[in-house]
């Protein structure tokens, strides 16, 4: 027996390991990048996110074979993931390109076997609220960066971007699509610490994401954020539902005394939005975009011109894709599909024999096209278990 007594036993042993990959997993990840390959600038968070969890699902089957009464537990939601897992395999035979099917699959379990590791380790709510915690740090140190580029011309080298301000995500859309995800973790770790340093510091890292998301200048994002706010806020309400009028008188006694006795950490909170809401309109700032930010808004409501109008034709002959393949084209195979769609209902003008797009620019209606009806049914599955 390789462990015996003390700390070097199987249990504490396969813990230890799997409570620090996690950890790593949700700071390390969105921070990660690799100057060498700016042009592939996702490549080194895939890699880095197949190694550890490849590493940890070891470290699990190893802890089962030496504490075989701990056992799998296998979730709910355990049974449509399975479906959708079969889903995916199926789709294999539609395809045109089974080679970026297969890679996509892989891609996709690696993922999946996470949530399993998951839902079968972390028991405890302080194990929990670390993993949230340390997903938010992650979080923050990109906001950080992606905000100090959006007032600086800080652009090295070696910290390639395609539209800035990106952080370490080479694309501020992408970029921004981690950060509205996270803010709702911030969020609620802010509402459920009692003591005053931890939520001051929850606030702080909501305050700057929220910026940082507002400068991306990412109109997905702004809706995002929008909607996960809403969600957040009916989730605590329902928490609360029943201590609802108690909760409120507690809150606005707390407001109020706040602000008749502002302490140094209210300054603060007051002066880093104070910060973020008068700074983008009194500093030059290089990277600035032209357009305010009204203009912004009422540009995605404009679906006759620019990226609206073009992204309406490809959701319009996406449609006749998933008309002619109820089953699907295969997964990771729209791109190679498309082109064959481009003009079959609305003429896409950004396609042609040099350029086409890559993905459709909706997850959802992309998903239907490659895994079909079916395979799309049991994704809604999850999520609807999810809720």
């Amino acid at each position: 027996m390789i462990f015996s007594d003390g700390f070097w036993d199987g249990r504490r042993f396969e813990f230890f390991f799997l409570k620090s990959g996690f950890l790593l997993l949700v700071t390390l990840t969105p921070i990660l990048f690799l100057p060498q390959v700016w042009n592939l600038y996702t490549l080194p968070k895939e890699c880095f996110v197949r190694l550890i969890v490849s590493f940890l699902v070891v470290v699990w089957a190893f802890g089962n074979i030496y504490s075989p009464k701990s056992g799998i537990y296998f979730p709910p939601l355990g049974f449509p993931i399975v479906l959708y897992i079969l889903a995916l395999f199926f789709s294999l035979t539609q395809t045109i390109n089974p080679y970026t099917g297969a890679y996509e699959i892989l891609r996709q379990m690696t993922y999946i076997f996470f949530f399993f590791l998951v839902v079968n380790k972390l028991k405890e709510e302080k194990d929990i609220a670390n993993i949230c915690g340390a997903a938010v740090a992650g979080g923050l140190a990109v906001s950080i960066l992606g905000v100090f580029q959006y007032f600086t011309p800080f652009d090295p080298d070696w910290l390639y971007q395609v539209a800035r301000p990106s952080a370490t995500f080479g694309n501020k859309n992408m970029a921004a699509e981690y950060v509205i995800m996270v803010i709702p973790l911030s969020l609620a770790l802010f509402l459920q610490a009692r003591d005053e340093r931890p939520r001051l510091l929850w606030a702080v890292a909501t305050i700057e994401m929220v910026a940082y998301t507002v400068y991306a200048n990412s109109r997905g994002a702004w809706l995002g954020l929008t909607l996960g706010g809403l969600v957040t806020v009916l989730i605590q309400a329902q928490k609360h539902k029943g201590t609802k009028a108690q909760r409120v008188k507690e809150v606005c006694a707390s407001v109020y005394l706040r602000l008749r006795y502002p302490s140094w950490r209210t300054s603060l909170l007051i002066f880093l939005l104070s910060i973020h809401l008068v700074f983008p309109y009194i500093l030059p700032m290089p990277t600035k975009l032209e357009v305010s930010y009204g203009e912004r808004v009422s540009s995605a409501l404009d679906l006759s011109s620019g990226s609206a109008s073009s992204r309406l034709a490809v959701w319009a002959n996406t449609l006749e894709m998933v008309r002619d393949h109820p089953f699907g084209v295969g997964i990771n195979n729209w791109k190679v599909v498309y082109p064959k769609y481009s003009r079959s209902r609305v003429i896409d003008e950004l396609t042609s024999s040099e350029t086409h797009f890559e993905e459709a620019h909706n997850d959802y209606l992309q998903m239907v096209a490659e895994i079909g009806v079916i395979g799309f049914a049991f994704y809604l599955w999850i999520l609807v278990a999810l809720v």
